[in-house]
């Protein structure tokens, strides 16, 4: 799975990691923000929904 554009998110970020001069920690975080902002967001939207569904039905009476 490594070969042209078609990367995996961890593969992708190993681009960041040079043996000659190291590991660029602010390309890294950056990545790693980007590839995080989605799934927060679809935690935010689903989370409010996810919650009434399961205490809809522990309502007694």
């Amino acid at each position: 799975m490594s070969q042209g554009d078609k990367k995996t998110l961890p593969l992708w970020l190993s681009i960041f990691t040079d043996l000659n001069r190291g590991t660029d920690w602010g390309g890294i975080m950056a990545g790693s923000t980007l590839i995080a902002i989605p799934v927060v967001i679809f935690f935010l939207v689903v989370q409010g929904r996810m919650v009434a569904g399961l205490t809809s039905g522990a309502v007694k009476g």
